[in-house]
């Protein structure tokens, strides 16, 4: 026999229901001992006392109602769901052009959003792998003497940190390999607040001069190139030919400062070399703020410091307007200051097209509601709620979303790949980018809010048909003019968005065009760069490295083909190049003024100007004369001319390091380099 049980549908009823169940218990024990000769009044007293106490059962069994509706009430909720995705996908497996050319629309809309949220999301969103990271702030780019300077006098700084980036030759006595790395302050680490997974970190004054020389190596570096060692702690390397110990190994997570560094050593601070500690802007500082410490507050705090460091800087007098450009950020909105606007503008286009999508997407749904205007009649003559109908024609648009996000996470991880190998190696990132939980999260809200974008709007106009909506009804009639007129706004959202993004695209085409068609000041047809590590133990003296340069060029030059060669610290559009203040013959000789800054210094050998094609529009190229043994001699760029020598000949005229230094004769000027970006001309 089949068992029926019922459920309460509301508390009041659960404790009616209770109540009459308590009742009757103790109406059949009353009942009891009448039979066995209690008065009728005895066996209440009796019945009452023997059942305990009222309330705490009465709770009781209203808690073991409860859950039983609960559970009953999931348990249908969870068969309807079953039954009406089973249904669902029935209904699209009998239509399946239109099911692909939803999924296929939706997987484009939310492949896009994935792909590009994935890179937003490692570089703009996810905080920092560090503890307490809203206390981390970039500082300043300062030389080794600001640093000191910051460092003492700060109130609003637990600790204050300096790292420079540089290439580094790593390796041994024969071999040797190029390898991204950081010259570091010794307490670089301990404001991160992040220890070595192995051994320790750098040791107190080790940024001394003369003090024992060490490297810590990232995780990836330890395992790619030692083969995860696991004495590795203690063992000599080779760092630009210098032997370094090493006493640490980072824990995976830490990637500073990007996620291609991999070894850290002590950066020396000489404040004994004035020109070099405090005419180098080479550094970017790093601090923790105290707790409780504002931004504003930080930021008020350096500037009251940047005007001390003006009066003790023993070089050169950097001017009123020294300090300008100091100020405090979040370091994660530093890590991704370069490409912050690029990807919020991506956002915003890729969510404006999954909008498109969606807008065709419904115009799809909502026809195929005028075809199934019947179906949904029939049912409502049958008795099925505007409610359960409502549900049924959401269920088939989250399970088309469903599909299309399935197809746009795969899309997605495509998409990501392609993006990660076109951004700029420069750009900083410590974390990886990939399509992780937290996109997947992404995705998934992403389907939900995309099938009721939808689908919600085509599923409540399908919902009101009436048993009349299936008696055929004249050509002309009322009954189509509400999914007209819903059809046609949603063809205006469309078409609007539409001329957003092609507006956008045109003036993104335009912007691509201009930058085609901006001189970059040399001629990369015909190009071919090759960069070459040293093994530092065999070319540790600056002698036999030039020796081997001049033996390479050489036999460069002879090759079949090649018709010059020349070498350089770094080529234009490669990477940052820096630049210094600089002293001007007859102009700005004495140093305890203020002093011109020239935005970058290159060091090239001679044949480098033809061989970039960058014209030399007076004066000479450098010649096998100019030596290091030879008096120092200079190439300028226009932009240089036309700032300190504007209606002269500057051929001839010297300049000279911020410190007390040789003058250096220009002997010839260059048409300017887009050195950093093609947005404007900088200085050689």
């Amino acid at each position: 026999m089949k068992r029926v049980f019922w459920m309460p549908s509301s508390r009041a009823t659960v404790r009616r229901d209770v109540d009459a169940e308590v009742a009757f218990h103790l109406e059949g024990r009353i009942d009891e001992l009448v039979a066995q000769g209690l008065s009728r009044e005895e066996a209440e007293r009796e019945a009452v006392g023997r059942f305990g106490d009222q309330a705490r059962v009465r709770a009781q069994l209203e808690r073991i109602d409860e859950v039983a509706r609960g559970r009953q009430a999931r348990s249908e909720w969870l068969g309807d769901l079953a039954r009406d995705v089973r249904f669902a996908v029935r209904s699209l497996v009998q239509h399946p052009m239109y099911a692909l050319a939803v999924i296929a629309t939706l997987a484009l809309g939310i492949g896009a959003n994935t792909s590009i949220f994935s890179v937003a999301d490692a570089l703009l969103f996810r905080p920092p792998p560090y503890p307490r990271p809203s206390e981390l702030v970039s500082v300043w780019g300062a030389t080794g003497g600001e640093y000191f300077g910051v460092r003492d006098r700060t109130r609003s700084f637990a600790s204050v940190a300096a790292y420079s980036v540089s290439q580094m030759n790593i390796g041994d006595e024969t071999n040797s390999e190029r390898a991204e790395g950081a010259e570091v302050s010794e307490n670089l680490f301990a404001t991160f607040g992040v220890r070595p997974a192995r051994g320790r970190g750098f040791s107190r004054g080790s940024n001394a001069v003369g003090a024992p020389r060490e490297v810590i190596l990232s995780d990836a570096c330890w395992r790619a190139r030692f083969g995860s060692d696991t004495n590795i702690v203690g063992r000599t390397i080779l760092v630009d030919g210098v032997s370094r110990s090493v006493v640490g190994v980072m824990p995976e997570p830490f990637h500073f400062p990007s996620l291609g560094t991999q070894l850290w050593i002590q950066s020396v601070f000489d404040p004994t070399q004035t020109g070099n500690h405090w005419g180098w802007g080479k550094y970017r500082l790093i601090a923790r703020m105290n707790r409780g410490v504002t931004l504003g507050a930080a930021r008020a705090d350096l500037k009251s410091i940047t005007p001390f460091l003006r009066d003790e800087n023993p070089v050169w007098n950097p001017g009123p307007g020294y300090g300008a450009d100091a100020t405090v950020t979040l370091l994660q909105a530093t890590l991704a200051g370069p490409v912050r606007t690029t990807l919020l503008v991506l956002l915003a286009v890729v969510f404006a097209l999954l909008l498109i999508a969606c807008a065709n997407v419904a115009n799809l749904v909502l026809v195929r509601s005028i075809g199934r205007a019947s179906e949904f009649a029939v049912r409502t003559a049958l008795g099925c709620s505007r409610g359960r109908m409502l549900r049924q024609l959401l269920t088939e648009s989250l399970v088309l979303a469903g599909a299309g996000g399935a197809g746009g996470v795969a899309l997605a991880w495509a998409g990501v790949r392609a993006l990660v190998s076109a951004l700029p190696p420069q750009i900083p990132h410590t974390a990886p980018i990939t399509v992780d939980a937290r996109v997947l999260a992404f995705t998934a809200s992403l389907t939900i809010v995309s099938a009721i974008a939808f689908g919600l709007m085509p599923a409540l106009r399908a919902v009101r048909s009436t048993p009349g909506s299936a008696v055929p009804r004249s050509r002309g009639a009322s009954r189509d003019a509400g999914h007209r007129r819903l059809a046609d706004a949603l063809t205006v959202v469309q078409l609007a968005l539409a001329v957003v993004l092609v507006a956008g695209s045109g003036l993104l085409l335009r912007s691509f065009d201009a930058l085609r068609r901006v001189d970059p000041g040399f001629a990369a047809d015909h190009v071919v760069a090759a960069r070459v590590t040293l093994s530092g133990g065999a070319y540790r003296e600056p002698a036999k490295q030039s020796a081997f340069l001049d033996a390479l060029l050489g036999r460069v030059q002879s090759a079949p083909g090649v018709t010059s060669v020349a070498a350089v610290n770094r080529p234009p559009l490669r990477g940052p190049v820096y630049g210094s203040a600089i002293r001007v013959e007859g102009q700005f000789e004495d140093v305890k003024r203020a002093l011109p800054v020239i935005e970058h210094q290159q060091s090239v050998t001679p044949g480098y100007f033809a061989t970039m094609g960058i014209p030399v529009v007076r004066g000479r190229e450098f010649t096998s004369g100019d030596r290091a043994d030879t008096p120092p001699v200079a190439i300028i760029s226009a932009s240089v001319v036309r700032r300190f020598w504007p209606n002269q000949d500057p051929v001839g005229k010297r300049i000279g390091m911020p410190f007390e230094s040789p003058w250096i004769t220009i002997v010839g000027v260059a048409a300017d380099v887009k050195q950093d970006s093609l947005s404007g001309a900088k200085e050689e």
